[in-house]
């Protein structure tokens, strides 16, 4: 067994292993590559449903550029920006605690956070008891005196970002910024525009353009599903190509990519969403085997340079060996329901590695 949380007693760590073992599990390149890099850190996040830290900087500049581009409808669903000016500390302690106060609140009626005032202004007596206890602002002569302290704009912003950010991705505003950046040079470029079928001429031919996208197929051999959301799924009818297009911000200058493609394994992400693709084209494209199928990736640096990277059919089909070989460790894995190491270990006497 993996050396799991110590708040997971023994009984609710079986009913977990349990449900999950007994509901059909859709394998995604991420849980893939988490499975047989660490599995005990999958069995931690899959199994045990202990999710980790919330994701990176770098990760939510990539999310926020992934919105601009695809589905920019869905920001405000999706991000929240953090409040360009904050209160100062006494205020937004005063704030925090009415916040959780008011979180207490929604607890005892089940949860339920319609039930609860949301406004700012409701909770004015919470305010001043929290001001009294903390002996702040304690010498002005009135409680309007003393609210004014707290209650302004700032505040009001700070208690808003408070309410949403628990279900929404925090970004700050220089990170909104530089999206809408590279969404803006992705509008003159055509090249890359063309690739992902925006705004194709009409004259060029009939094309089904798809925005992330869900993939599933479930390989009889395996005893999990595969899953894949893929970017940016173009099919040129016409023409006879599927192009699968994968969006990716990079730290480092545009030219250093291929070394991310290896050191994140990348290639396994590109494998699973060209196998995903053709599962989907043998089931809904009756002359599929006419389709020339391409994968690229659509690198976007800190510099602002973009462009797209092809991967040729035969880098593709050493990627493919490579994901199978990973595919078999993760089926080991499952099979023997073991995720105390890694398979190089796991599958020998003693756990024991022989170099």
């Amino acid at each position: 067994m993996p050396n799991l949380p110590e708040q997971l007693d023994l009984n609710t760590r079986l009913r977990l292993e349990q449900e999950f073992f007994e509901t059909p599990f859709l394998m995604s390149y991420s849980g893939l590559s988490k499975l047989t890099f660490s599995p005990a850190a999958f069995y931690q996040n899959y199994v045990c449903k202990q999710k980790g830290d919330q994701g990176s900087q770098g990760m939510n500049e990539g999310k926020l550029i992934h919105c601009l581009l695809l589905n920019p409808e869905t920001f405000d669903d999706t991000f929240l920006v953090l409040p360009d000016k904050m209160p100062s500390d006494n205020p937004r302690q005063i704030i925090n605690s009415v916040y959780e106060y008011r979180r207490m609140v929604v607890q005892s009626v089940g949860g339920n956070d319609d039930l609860v005032p949301k406004a700012f202004m409701d909770f004015k007596d919470i305010v001043l008891e929290n001001m009294k206890s903390a002996n702040l602002y304690q010498a002005l002569k009135t409680d309007e005196q003393r609210l004014e302290k707290v209650m302004d704009d700032k505040s009001v912003d700070y208690w808003h970002y408070l309410l949403a950010k628990d279900s929404k991705t925090i970004v700050d505003y220089d990170t909104v910024e530089f999206a809408k950046l590279v969404a803006s040079k992705f509008k003159d470029d055509r090249q890359l525009k063309y690739l992902m079928g925006v705004d194709r001429d009409p004259m060029s031919g009939k094309i089904e353009v798809f925005n992330e996208v869900e993939l599933t197929s479930f390989p009889g051999d395996l005893p999990f599903g595969r899953r894949g959301f893929i970017d940016n799924l173009v099919i040129d009818y016409t023409n006879k190509k599927v192009l699968i297009n994968d969006l990716k911000k990079t730290s480092k200058d545009i030219a250093s990519f291929p070394e991310s493609i290896e050191f994140y394994r990348y290639w396994m992400q590109a494998s699973t969403y060209y196998d995903l693709t053709i599962e989907y084209l043998k089931a809904n494209l009756p002359n599929w085997e006419e389709y020339q199928v391409e994968f690229r990736f659509v690198v976007i640096d800190n510099y602002l340079q973009m462009a797209a990277i092809k991967v040729s059919s035969e880098t593709m089909m050493d990627w493919h060996m490579r994901t199978s070989a990973e595919l078999e460790k993760a089926k080991w894995h499952f099979e023997n329901r073991n995720f105390s190491l890694p398979h190089a270990f796991a599958s020998q006497p003693d756990n024991e590695l022989v170099i």
